[in-house]
């Protein structure tokens, strides 16, 4: 694994972890943790685009985990 320092390595824990046995309720927590990281830290710009990227494919998954779950 990358070392993305102690907070975000943590988060990355819980998205393997969510990947594992995806949950739209474990993919909503682990955003709501990305958006306290992020209000805590500096980010220069072009990390601030990496991290929008990622943000929104974990996003599209929670919608496709949603969908998923209604269809059944």
């Amino acid at each position: 694994m990358d070392d993305y320092g102690p907070e975000l390595n943590a988060i990355m824990v819980k998205i393997k972890a969510v990947q594992r046995q995806p949950s739209a309720r474990g993919l909503r927590a682990i955003m709501t943790e990305l958006a306290e990281y992020e209000q805590s830290i500096y980010l220069p710009p072009e990390e601030i685009e990496q991290l929008a990227g990622f943000k929104q494919d974990i996003w599209d998954n929670i919608y496709k985990i949603e969908r998923i779950g209604q269809n059944n």
